[in-house]
């Protein structure tokens, strides 16, 4: 007869991690937390004015990688485009647009960038490469041995960008060089 274990080795160890929370990169505190104690995840995302869903879903996305990925126990931050600009030279990122998201190891001086789709299906493979350390291919060295200094920034209100106020031109106004062309041609 075969006994079973107690229910207490059943109990899924996982469950009494705390779940990462994913924050916005502020300020080098924020950054120092997250990066400062082994592998951080950094997401760059595209500024407020692609919308206030478009950030949300991104920002879930990454929560929801951060509940899969717990165990592993990595910081989990995001910074908009274009406000943590240190960063993003140190990282390369930003010039093939956004979003764009880095694996960081302080203590191995490294990080990694992924390649593919920011979607579940793109990201997973990424975070699966970096919890088993076999990522050669986009793997680059640092240039510092420690995390810049990051200016401080005004967090996301979470509301949706202000509207952008255009004004509007009298066309009646201008001169068409077209026109005056014409006028002289003829």
């Amino acid at each position: 007869m075969i006994r079973r274990p107690p229910r207490s080795t059943l109990f899924p160890y996982t469950t009494l991690f705390d779940l990462p929370t994913v924050d916005e990169i502020v300020s080098q505190e924020v950054l120092e937390e997250k990066c400062g104690n082994g592998i951080c995840i950094i997401a760059f995302l595209p500024d407020i004015y692609d919308g206030k869903a478009v950030r949300d879903g991104y920002i879930n996305l990454m929560s929801t990688l951060g509940e899969n990925f717990k165990k592993q126990r990595w910081g989990w931050g995001w910074a908009p485009a274009l406000k943590q600009p240190v960063l993003e030279k140190m990282f390369q990122v930003g010039g093939s647009g956004y979003p764009e998201i880095i694996g960081l190891n302080m203590r191995k001086q490294v990080y990694a960038k992924n390649m593919g789709a920011f979607s579940e299906e793109g990201l997973r493979p990424f975070l699966n490469v970096l919890t088993y350390g076999k990522s050669s291919r986009n793997t680059f060295a640092l240039t510092e041995e420690s995390l810049p200094q990051i200016e401080t920034v005004e967090p996301w209100d979470g509301q949706e960008a202000p509207a952008i106020e255009e004004e509007d031109f009298d066309l009646s106004d201008f001169s068409w060089d077209d026109e005056e062309e014409e006028d002289t041609a003829g």
